[in-house]
């Protein structure tokens, strides 16, 4: 359970940090790059937004990383996770939030904003997930068995099965 808790935290802190980084680079960008300059004028400001997007991705990254907990428990290594299947679900991860204020009726439906909001936050989520796991691919000792470190998929590795392989 720890370990769950532990991908958990780890996958929101992840993403935070990376969805931060693109509300200071979408900011810089709204602003002709001219950050520097603003930090002296708005400091207030960057801080806002910057700690709302890492908000943003940290509710994404945990909603990604309880959900790929949860439909993935039958796979056992890293390379059974196709990099579509997570980017799928990682795109859900990142409409959590404009769901469920819709589903809340904090937000009418029928706002343009919540759509185009919408539709960044899956991209963003697709591509963290996408990132998240080549990340866990990368840094896995054995790249074909999940390690205590990775997202724990419900199995240890005594639960393991030998399949035998026909070879020709």
């Amino acid at each position: 359970m720890l370990r769950r808790i532990r991908g958990v935290l780890g996958t929101a802190l992840t993403w935070s940090a990376a969805w931060a980084a693109f509300g200071l680079a979408r900011l810089a960008w709204f602003n002709g790059w001219s950050i520097l300059s603003m930090i002296h004028r708005q400091p207030r400001f960057i801080v806002l937004q910057v700690s709302g997007w890492a908000v943003l991705g940290a509710i994404g990254g945990a909603a990604f990383a309880i959900a790929i907990s949860i439909a993935a428990r039958r796979a056992r290594t890293l390379s059974a996770l196709s990099m579509g299947w997570t980017a799928a679900w990682g795109a859900l991860g990142g409409l959590v939030l404009p769901l469920g204020l819709v589903a809340t009726r904090m937000v009418a439906p029928n706002h343009a904003w919540v759509l185009s909001l919408g539709t960044l936050y899956a991209v963003l989520g697709a591509a963290s997930a996408a990132g998240s796991l080549a990340l866990a691919r990368r840094g896995a000792k054995e790249p074909e068995l999940l390690g205590p470190a990775d997202v724990d998929l419900g199995r240890s590795r005594s639960d393991a099965v030998e399949v035998p392989v026909a070879r020709s």
